[in-house]
Formats: structure tokens, C-alpha cells, sequence
């Protein structure tokens, strides 16, 4: 009777030596894993490492199958199966609302959600986990945002005790963090991308309109420059006609560099301000390109706007005044701004040619240009809205809102 004891008791001791050294090997892979968890900003191995470290603190035996998946909203609002253990290929195209069911319950409570029997569950039976008696559904949730969830299923009943559904929880909140801030990096090296495209593009811009008027002016002087000088040296009675041109000329290039200046930086905008700067555009638009240009502004409007926000607002409004010159073919831009209580209101209108609005920007990527996203992003800026409206033979006309602070006024 001892000897049998000694036996069970050295069977029970092995067994728990073996438990114990599977928990360590196991908490040494959660670690590691936890660390590749929060140690990239690659969405992929993000979500391999959720995956993988929640399935082996899921699994207590090597023989015991368990599943695991994440779902994340796209940009239709529904919930994609991005990755996923112990499933088939068919679970790839998988999408779902995320509205009902455990999935609902943990995305809108922001806690995860036990459930048992998850075949009869009104969206998890949908996910092919009719093998599983028992799931666990962990938000991937930070403050309002919901990225999705992550899904953890096993074959046993009653297979996520509390300890292990805050372990989970745990690791699906360093996988929300990781993937915030994969979002955000992300978010910037666009932004960055995006900034030094519009650089590229402005620096284009300013060698097409210094190659385009400007320097074909210039060499039109030197040309005719050689032209006086030969009929100098033949004592032709044209010479001062000649010359006449010449200074013409010469004094058109000056206008024509004067104007490309200032389209980058106008000194009236930071000396005398918005008004003084718009009439200064209209005057270079007149003397420049023979296009006529009106600008109303009223008595109120730069008082409830900085320096920086008459800034965007001016170029917001150049953008629009030299795309309706160049393609609008209009006898006269108007541009009028105005105080209407809590907002300032923007109208720039062209009685032009029009143009349908739909067809341009379904090709808007194709012709490379950003001239609709400058000038949304100008207003936003402002924390405004830019609508614009058009139709061919109808002219164009871009309306802007801009709410304003009246305690500043």
C-alpha cells in the first residue's frame, strides 16, 4: 500500500514538474512573442503574433485543436477575415457586419464575450467553427475606434476560464496599440509621400510658368535685339519703332516674373493683408494674362481671420481664380466674401465654358493633378467645406464655408 502510494505520489509530482516546465516554456513564448507584438509596425506580423501567442496560452495539451482569427473593418464598415490558424482557405473571403451576436456584444460593450455551443451564434456560425464548443470574442478597440476583433475557438467546453480570458484580453489590447500605431506611422509616411509629391509639383508648376511666358518672352527681346542691331548698322529708319517694341517687351517680362513672385509668396498678404492681396491678384491677372477679375470682400471678414488663415484662404483662392483662367475661358472671375453670422462665406464664380463635374473626377488620378485636392485641403485647414458646381456652358462656381469664433471678433 505505501509502494502504491509512493508510485502515484512520484506520478503526480512528475506530472506536475512536466505542467510546470510546459507553463514556463509557455510564459517564455508569450514573452517573446509579446515583444514582436509591440516591436513592429507591419500589420501582417502584428496580427501573426496575436494569433500565434494566443493560441499557445489557449492551448493546455499538445492533442487539443483550437482556432484563432482576426477580422478588421475595411472601408465599406464590414468585418474581413485578415488572418487566421486552424481554419480552411475558404475563411479568407469571409465578411460580416459585426453587429449582432457575440461579435456585436464585444465591439459595442468593449469587453471580450464568452460563448458556448458558438454554432448557434447569429454571425460565428457563419465563420465555419462548427467543430468548436467554446469561443472567445476579444475587441480590438481603442477609445471609439473599433479595428475588429480577434477570435480564439476550441473544441473543449468551458475551454476560457477568466485567467486566461484576461491574458487574451491583454494581448488584444497590445495588438490594438500595435496596430494604432502601425495606422499612424503609416498615416505619416503618406502624409509624407503626399507633401513631397505637392513640392514636386510646385516646383513643376513654377518652371512651366517661368518656361511658358516669361522665358519665351525674354528670348523674344534678345531676337529682336538682333534684329535692331542690324538695322542700326543699315541706319534704317525703323530702328525706334524697333526699339519701342523691344521695351515693351522687356517690360512684359518684368510683369510676367513679378506675377510668377508673387503667386509665391505676395508681400501684401503679410504687410496689408487678404483684401490688399486679392486686389493685387486681380490686378496681375488683368495685366498679365488680359483676364478680368472682381474681388468683394466685406468690412468684417478680416477681422475674424489670422494671418494664417488668410494665408490658406488666399491660396484656396488663386488655385480657383488661375484654374478658371486657364480653362474656363471666362469673360470674368468673381470672387466674394462675406460675413453671414457664425461663418465666412466664399464664392468664386466663372460665367466659363463648364465642365461635367462627374467625368473630370472619375479621371482625376489619371491626369496628375492636385489642384481640387489643394484646394479641399486648403479649407480644411480652415475647418471649412468647398463645394463646387459646374455644368458645360454653364460656368463654374465654388462655394467655401468657414465657420468662425464671433468671441474673437
Amino acid at each position: 500500500y505505501d509502494y502504491g502510494n509512493k508510485v502515484a505520489l512520484g506520478q503526480l509530482v512528475k506530472a506536475r514538474a512536466q505542467q510546470l516546465e510546459e507553463m514556463e516554456q509557455r510564459a517564455s513564448t508569450i514573452t517573446k512573442m509579446t515583444d514582436a507584438l509591440t516591436g513592429t509596425l507591419n500589420f501582417s506580423k502584428i496580427l501573426d503574433a496575436a494569433l500565434d501567442v494566443g493560441l499557445i496560452s489557449v492551448r493546455r495539451r499538445n492533442d487539443q485543436r483550437v482556432v484563432s482569427l482576426v477580422l478588421l473593418f475595411r472601408d465599406n464598415d464590414r468585418l474581413y477575415v485578415s488572418d487566421y490558424r486552424g481554419l480552411s482557405f475558404a475563411e479568407e473571403n469571409k465578411s460580416l457586419k459585426g453587429d449582432a451576436g457575440a461579435i456585436g456584444k464585444a465591439l459595442s460593450e468593449a469587453h471580450p464575450i464568452v460563448v458556448n455551443d458558438p454554432y448557434k451564434d447569429t454571425e460565428l456560425r457563419e465563420l465555419n467553427m462548427k467543430t468548436m464548443r467554446s469561443v472567445v470574442v476579444i475587441p480590438l478597440r481603442a477609445h471609439y475606434d473599433n479595428y475588429g476583433v480577434l477570435i480564439y475557438g476550441s473544441e473543449e467546453r468551458n475551454a476560457f476560464p477568466p485567467d486566461h480570458v484576461h491574458t487574451l484580453h491583454a494581448i488584444g489590447m497590445q495588438a490594438t496599440v500595435a496596430l494604432q500605431n502601425a495606422v499612424l506611422y503609416n498615416s505619416l509616411m503618406s502624409e509624407k509621400e503626399r507633401i513631397i509629391q505637392m513640392e514636386e509639383d510646385a516646383r513643376k508648376a513654377l518652371v512651366r510658368d517661368l518656361h511658358d511666358v516669361p522665358t519665351q518672352t525674354v528670348s523674344a527681346v534678345v531676337m529682336r535685339l538682333r534684329i535692331a542691331r542690324r538695322l542700326m548698322e543699315q541706319n534704317s529708319p525703323e530702328v525706334p519703332t524697333e526699339l519701342e517694341e523691344i521695351e515693351g517687351m522687356a517690360q512684359r517680362a518684368t510683369e510676367e516674373m513679378r506675377h510668377v513672385l508673387f503667386k509665391l509668396r505676395p508681400l501684401a498678404l503679410e504687410s496689408q493683408g487678404l483684401t490688399a492681396a486679392l486686389d493685387q491678384l486681380a490686378d496681375k491677372m488683368l495685366k498679365t494674362y488680359k483676364q478680368n477679375m472682381s474681388v468683394k470682400v466685406g468690412e468684417e471678414v478680416e477681422d475674424y481671420l489670422d494671418e494664417t488663415q488668410q494665408g490658406a484662404l488666399f491660396y484656396l483662392i488663386e488655385e480657383a481664380a488661375n484654374n478658371a483662367r486657364k480653362y474656363a475661358e471666362a469673360d470674368v472671375i468673381a470672387v466674394q466674401i462675406v460675413r453671414q453670422k457664425n461663418i465666412i462665406a466664399v464664392r468664386i464664380a466663372d460665367n466659363g465654358k463648364g465642365f461635367d463635374v462627374e467625368a473630370v473626377n472619375a479621371g482625376y488620378d489619371d491626369r496628375g493633378s492636385f489642384g481640387m485636392v489643394n484646394m479641399r485641403e486648403r479649407a480644411e485647414l480652415l475647418n471649412g467645406s468647398l463645394n463646387l458646381k459646374s455644368a458645360p456652358g454653364k460656368g463654374t462656381t465654388i462655394t467655401v464655408i468657414i465657420p468662425i469664433d464671433l468671441s474673437n471678433g
